[in-house]
């Protein structure tokens, strides 16, 4: 399988882009897969639990979750086209983050994960304006804003607000004015939501009682099979890989393109010691950690100079979604 399929952005590729996210969420739609309470579920964020309120049967549950995939990768090729630090009009992003929501078929429904994506994409995006702004750059307080109203969504967003502490730096130095404004914006939409419920006469320090639980105090309850565990060890071969080229070839790129890269490596190495270390996360870390992770793969797939190479890594991420597709379907 050729990389060079998705070179471009076309009808055909759209299309064929929709036609692999449809693929890959036609399971949930159609089959009742058994779906297991997160333990970010179990003592749900206020935003998370105003939304949840609207969705009481499975199948609104799922084309909600379908949805936020459609945005989510509509996002990252936004991302991508407006910022250019993948050098290639390519829609490849989307399609690896699609796959990759395919991995664990239980997980294909709504969860805190996806909204609080959306916002931190955002942030992202915000945290990059102030590259080459003159005077203070206020954007890092809209960052932090994006990430703070996640929290409100799915409480281990907030360590994410050490990426964007990682973006002052990076892209400004070490101004304080600015490290201030990106550590302030986390707490405002909490502190804000404490005072709607005190207003409403409502329980405000349930918002800090969640908050604690699902950081310090909950407990992971997803165990993973042989043929998951498998699938995710290629995955992260592909995405080292990606990863590796990427850090060779950074000082050849532009400068914006390299920051970028580098706060996508900070998304990435949070993610994955919250999966690794963290009780309050469980499988749908997954979610958040697919989107440097398609960043990274895409790169690989367009820019490696092995042709053999790519198509390994691009047929094994298809194949290794759809055995897992079909194993979790027919047990």
């Amino acid at each position: 399988m050729s990389a060079n399929i998705f070179k471009g952005i076309t009808p055909k590729i759209i299309a064929l882009n929709s036609l692999i996210l449809v693929a890959v969420w036609a399971g949930p739609f159609f089959i009742n897969t058994p779906v297991g309470t997160l333990c970010c579920e179990e003592k749900a964020m206020p935003l998370y639990s105003l939304l949840s309120a609207f969705l009481d049967n499975p199948f609104a549950r799922v084309l909600t979750g379908f949805s936020f995939v459609v945005l989510i990768s509509f996002m990252l090729v936004n991302f991508n086209t407006s910022l250019f630090f993948i050098p290639e009009r390519t829609i490849l992003p989307s399609i690896v983050f699609a796959l990759s929501t395919g991995m664990i078929a239980s997980c294909q429904t709504l969860n805190p994960v996806m909204p609080a994506i959306v916002l931190l994409i955002l942030s992202l995006r915000s945290v990059m304006k102030a590259y080459r702004k003159e005077g203070t750059a206020f954007c890092f307080f809209d960052a932090s804003l994006f990430i703070g109203t996640g929290i409100l969504f799915y409480a281990n967003i907030i360590w994410f607000g050490i990426m964007i502490l990682a973006g002052v730096i990076i892209l400004r130095g070490y101004k304080l004015k600015e490290l201030f404004l990106s550590v302030a914006g986390l707490f405002v939409p909490l502190i804000f939501t404490a005072g709607v419920y005190f207003v409403f006469s409502l329980d405000a320090e349930s918002i800090f009682k969640n908050l604690e639980y699902n950081l310090l105090l909950s407990d992971k309850n997803f165990e993973y099979s042989d043929s998951i565990v498998a699938a995710l060890g290629f995955w992260g071969i592909t995405v080292l890989t990606g990863m590796f080229t990427i850090i060779a070839e950074i000082n050849k790129m532009k400068v914006r393109s390299g920051k970028v890269f580098v706060l996508l490596m900070w998304w990435f190495f949070i993610s994955a010691a919250l999966w690794f270390f963290s009780s309050g996360v469980s499988v749908e870390i997954i979610y958040l950690i697919s989107i440097p992770s398609a960043y990274f793969i895409s790169y690989l797939l367009v820019f490696s100079r092995s042709r053999v190479l790519r198509a390994v890594f691009l047929g094994g991420i298809f194949v290794t979604v759809t055995l897992l597709q079909v194993l979790q379907y027919i047990r």
